[in-house]
């Protein structure tokens, strides 16, 4: 954990190891210790979720980085993308989503279905009194793109290094 002297120009595999073991665990338990606060305020397990997922996956790699002097845009392998990119993730996502979802609803009794539909009604009705915008931005840009910066630009960053196969 010595601060380098140099500024390397990508993190090492031992770096990137060394956060993936803090993040993983720490997302799971702080993540299940928070899933009480949505039975007393939504709004405020809302706000954890987002600053948890944003502190975890990309707060603490960006620390992790500028302590061993690695620039955010090397560290993260921030690169432009073409359109072409853009659209094939769109669509993609809108085209394999649904079936995805129907495979697994389709492998649970019917007895589990309606038993998980009356557990969760309450929820859904205080999740659905929250404007779309956030829970999309809470629940699928956020993860999205913060577990993208963090496996395939911060770790495959670090086991390219090392493996040079990622």
């Amino acid at each position: 954990w010595q601060r380098p002297d140099e500024h390397p120009l990508h993190p090492d595999w031992m770096h990137v190891l060394g956060c993936l073991t803090l993040v993983l665990p720490a997302f799971l338990v702080l993540g299940g210790l928070m899933s009480r606060w949505a039975e007393t305020s939504l709004y405020a397990w809302l706000i954890g979720q987002v600053v948890l997922t944003a502190g975890l996956f990309v707060g603490l790699p960006a620390i992790c980085s500028t302590w061993y002097r690695i620039p955010l845009q090397a560290a993260f392998t921030l690169r432009p993308a073409s359109p072409l990119v853009f659209f094939a993730a769109v669509l993609a996502g809108f085209s394999l989503w649904p079936f995805a979802y129907e495979a697994e609803v389709l492998t649970l009794p019917v007895e589990r279905l309606e038993e998980l539909l009356e557990k969760f009604a309450d929820l859904k009705a205080r999740l659905n009194a929250i404007p779309f915008p956030i829970r999309l931005l809470v629940f699928a840009l956020l993860p999205a793109v913060t577990e993208e910066l963090f496996f395939r630009g911060f770790l495959f960053q670090g086991f390219r290094q090392k493996y040079g196969w990622i």
